[in-house]
């Protein structure tokens, strides 16, 4: 391959002459004040693919920068560069304008090297503060700010002195990394803010929202425009480096430039996903629901408990009145009260109880009977959200704001550049490990060892590109694949399937790979989404409220409220958890994830006999659980004779969900097997087999689980039966 790459990278290595020189910016115009500022623009504009940097302005209510109830504001804008030691001169002109230059002598240079100094010194300080992304956000813009000054100066410095050692120290941190960091802490506060904002909406349609809560709404409101109008100004400085960098290359590569298309603007925002609500939107809206879901449980449980207090004050007076009230002359007998007077009183006082109890318990049943049908019809949204982001395969790719990539380093063994993309979902981010190999991305061989000058050209090509990489991320993309699954609870499961590589300057797709990478999301909330028990209902009978799910429009407003039904049975969630047949859609404990089963087996002769006719191990694997799933089934059988058999097949398998903790299976498959030991017949060693299973499994811990079953198999002729037990691994 002809060295062509390394002309991508002179841009950036010509604006650095051998040796040292001066810089002018020229201008005119009609006044002096005028032509100085145009020359001056022009100086400047001389270092523009780097000059962009950031401030940042902390006002807080009481004028203090101390954290307090008050709502910060920050504020992200470009600014200019001082133009240390310029000397500018002006020219009247013939027609009464005026020529102005502004010159940087190239003896200014340990002028802008003291600027490096002291940047150097607070990044790294800084840096030291959001090692670990636990910094907060004005730390993370001084740091943004520091990055992009320190590249105008080191620019300016470099062009001045290219040989200044001061412009090639180290750095801790690159700018994109710290951009990258403070976005994906922007995306998760704006997740968790959002959570909180539908919430406190929630509440305030249902009229249980309380003078604190409209208080929080309205900073949580503020809090959440002014993290998205952070991200904006970030996602329009990223914006604004892509264009100055392709404006780069057009202008120096104009043939390799002109293959860049539009890649950034054929992506959304990130989150494309198939349908309306993308998946920030589906999980923040159950996390919300299911925030609501606790504050009407709470708010109900306020009432039944004043309306408990009140019975119970009551019953207190009525045992008052009546115990204790004086005693009639027909009620004594020498003096005291019969055995008959304090009996019938005795009997008053309960008959008097339970007309409170009745009246009470009717006026709690309304007050919970309000609660149930919001209840109810909030947890049937919510339900039917997650019902939606358990079906669906979601795609994001890294020109999202919730995507960041780097790639690393160059393995020259494998032939393969390696990189490493965070990705933020909901309240915290993953790192993926993700290659990219060099055949893949240039469409040529790696040469052999043994020809030292094509293999020599291979690692210089490749250094090239890894450079390339590195200064110009967007010459590739890179799309993840993934599926999130709820079982309802808090926690949410998430597999990132397989990502797709495309190089942005050609427009191939040049590599794709599966990962099968797992992790999980947990969110504080700890509500049950079918559970509408509350700790005050002693005086509610529950008898009278049964949850039916049914269907909802998702469009609809969550204020139409579902009908109870009266009916005298315990409340119990009358719904299917799997609706479907196979698919990625994930149910129990199993759904989605790839099971291996190690299980050992006894098996009878049909034709008789007390004892075994064979002992066995098997091994059983079934990649991506669902409703059916295909896998692979084997086993090795000890006969009761020197001659030992194996067989092997495919196998199709049933799984339906019996409770959280237990599966019903079945499974068949077909293969071949095989005879070993002494005095095979080698001739006739192959043989058809096929076997049959039906049994449980039965969760025992995380990722472990018992298997009990019983077997049927047909080998060689031979019809067998008996049963298994084993242990399943989950990955």
């Amino acid at each position: 391959m002809k060295k062509l790459l390394v002309l991508l990278l002179i841009i950036f290595v010509s604006i650095f002459s051998a040796v040292a020189v001066d810089v002018t910016g020229r201008g005119v115009g009609s006044t002096e004040d005028e032509a100085l500022r145009m020359a001056r623009e022009d100086l400047i504009s001389q270092f523009s693919i780097n000059v962009s940097s950031l401030t940042y302005t902390q006002d807080s209510d009481d004028g203090v920068s101390s954290s307090s109830s008050s709502m910060a504001s920050y504020s992200l804008q470009s600014t200019q560069f001082n133009l240390l030691g310029r000397v500018e001169n002006v020219e009247e002109n013939s027609d009464g304008s005026y020529t102005a230059t502004c010159t940087i002598p190239s003896s200014a240079a340990p002028l802008y090297e003291a600027q490096l100094n002291n940047l150097y010194s607070t990044i790294n300080s800084l840096y030291s503060q959001v090692d670990g992304k636990e910094g907060q956000r004005n730390t993370y813009l001084r740091l943004i700010t520091a990055l992009r000054d320190y590249e105008i100066y080191q620019t300016v410095v470099l062009t001045l002195n290219p040989s200044s050692s001061v412009a090639t120290k180290v750095l801790p941190t690159t700018r994109a990394i710290i951009e990258n960091e403070y976005q994906s802490l922007l995306i998760i506060e704006n997740n968790n803010t959002e959570i909180t904002v539908r919430n406190l909406q929630q509440q305030a349609e249902m009229g249980i929202l309380s003078v604190q809560g409209r208080a929080d709404l309205n900073a949580a409101l503020k809090e959440l425009e002014e993290n998205r109008r952070q991200q904006e100004e970030l996602n329009a400085m990223a914006q604004e480096d892509y264009d100055l960098q392709r404006e780069a290359f057009q202008q120096e590569m104009a043939a390799t430039a002109a293959m860049l298309h539009e890649s950034l603007s054929s992506y959304s925002t990130g989150n494309a996903v198939s349908g309306e609500m993308t998946f920030s939107d589906l999980i923040n809206q159950i996390e919300a629901n299911r925030a609501t879901l606790q504050a009407i449980k709470d708010s109900t449980n306020e009432s039944l408990a004043k309306l408990d207090s009140e019975f119970n004050e009551e019953v207190e007076r009525k045992r008052s009145d009546i115990l204790y009230a004086p005693w009639s002359s027909n009620e004594l007998y020498n003096g005291q009260p019969t055995r008959d007077a304090r009996e019938f009183r005795n009997q008053s006082l309960e008959v008097a109880i339970e007309e409170l109890r009745s009246a009470y318990s009717q006026e709690a049943n309304i007050i919970y009977g309000e609660a149930f049908n919001r209840m109810s019809s909030l947890t049937n949204y919510t339900l039917s959200y997650v019902d939606e982001l358990n079906g669906k395969t979601f795609l994001i790719n890294s020109f999202a704001p919730e995507v960041s990539t780097e790639i690393d380093m160059f393995a020259e063994a494998a032939g393969v550049f390696s990189g490493i993309a965070t990705v933020t979902i909901g309240n915290s981010s993953t790192e993926l490990y993700f290659r990219i190999p060099y055949e893949a991305w240039t469409g040529e061989k790696i040469p052999s060892r043994n020809d030292f000058q094509a293999y020599s050209l291979y690692r210089d090509t490749a250094a090239d590109w890894l450079k390339i990489m590195q200064d110009f991320p967007e010459i590739f993309s890179i799309e993840f694949a993934f599926t999130i699954t709820n079982d309802y609870s808090s926690t949410y499961n998430i597999i990132f399937r397989n990502y797709t590589i495309t190089r942005n300057d050609t427009g191939e797709v040049v590599f794709s790979d599966s990962i099968n990478q797992k992790d999980s999301l947990e969110y504080p909330s700890r509500t049950k989404l079918n559970d509408f028990t509350v700790t005050s209902g002693d005086l509610v009978d529950y008898n009278q409220f049964v949850y039916k799910r049914g269907d909802v429009d998702l469009n609809i407003e969550v204020a139409n409220e579902t009908e109870y039904v009266e009916e005298p049975v315990v409340i119990e969630e009358d719904r299917d958890p799997v609706s479907f047949f196979g698919g990625d859609k994930q149910f129990g404990f199993l759904g989605g994830y790839t099971l291996v089963d190690v299980y050992g087996t006894a098996l009878w002769a049909h034709n008789g006999g007390t004892s075994p006719a064979a002992y066995g191990v098997g091994l059983k694997v079934v990649p991506n659980v669902s409703i059916f799933t295909f896998g692979i089934q084997g086993e090795w059988l000890y006969l009761n004779s020197p001659i030992s058999m194996g067989y092997v097949g495919p196998s199709a398998n049933l799984f339906v969900p019996l409770f959280d903790i237990m599966y019903l299976y079945a499974d068949i498959s077909a293969g071949v097997g095989t005879y070993f030991g002494s005095g095979v017949d080698s001739a006739k060693s192959i043989f058809f087999g096929a076997m049959a299973d039906a049994g449980f499994y039965i969760n025992l811990a995380n990722s472990f689980c018992l298997d009990i079953a019983a077997t049927a198999s047909y080998l060689d002729k031979g019809i067998y039966y008996g049963a298994n037990i084993g242990f399943i691994f989950i990955f």
